[in-house]
């Protein structure tokens, strides 16, 4: 089933954005920690208190989906998500040598990317499963194999790259989305599933 699955362009490209995805949310979570208490000298509090308030964004984004999605095509939804994160590690990235690393230099573009990322979610994985129904079950499993191995290869290259800035944490940020950005582009054009739509709404 993996084989067919991997064979299958309408599953890898949902699969490969949704692990990008995932992996610059994983990415953050790892390095961020480390950047606010190590390097910034903050307290413990201090960072659970900025990332309760990402998360508050990342359900802002599900919660955005779950009940407005169905006005939107599942991989118009999917591609403004991805376009999102994109601009909002950008964003990061650009503003981090003009106002120096702080929280709200680390946690606004996190917070933003964190919200579009869930707006994706939900459609993306009602693409890859639905790519073929009869292994929906191999689908899923494979999609959460998938992002953890992306997540810990992308872990661990943004930490042998750290160079005491945040710096190397937000091109890594930037390389997922543009790679995400491009598991969109390479869905296959076809007419959307009819039932594509309950999908989300059921994924959501």
């Amino acid at each position: 089933s993996y084989g067919a699955l991997l064979a299958d362009r309408d599953y890898r490209a949902p699969a490969l954005h949704f692990s990008w995805i995932m992996a610059a949310v994983f990415a953050t979570q790892a390095a961020i920690p480390y950047l606010m208490v190590e390097v910034l000298g903050g307290t413990a509090t201090e960072y659970g208190v900025w990332f309760g308030v990402a998360c508050v964004f990342y359900v802002a984004g599900n919660l955005f989906t779950a009940r407005w999605g169905h006005r939107y095509a599942p991989r118009r939804l999917i591609l403004a998500s991805s376009i999102g994160c994109m601009l909002a590690a950008a964003a990061g990235a650009i503003a981090l040598p003009i106002a120096g690393m702080s929280a709200i230099s680390l946690f606004v573009p996190t917070s933003a990317l964190y919200f579009f990322a869930a707006l994706g979610i939900a459609p993306v994985q009602a693409e890859a499963v639905a790519a073929q129904p009869g292994r929906a079950g191999a689908a899923s499993g494979l999609l959460t194999a998938s992002q953890m191995v992306i997540g810990a290869l992308t872990v661990q290259v943004i930490g042998f790259s750290h160079d005491g800035t945040a710096r190397p944490l937000f091109v890594g940020l930037v390389a997922c989305s543009v790679l995400a950005v491009a598991g969109v582009i390479w869905f296959r054009r076809r007419p959307e599933d009819a039932g594509m739509t309950a999908s989300t709404d059921a994924a959501a």
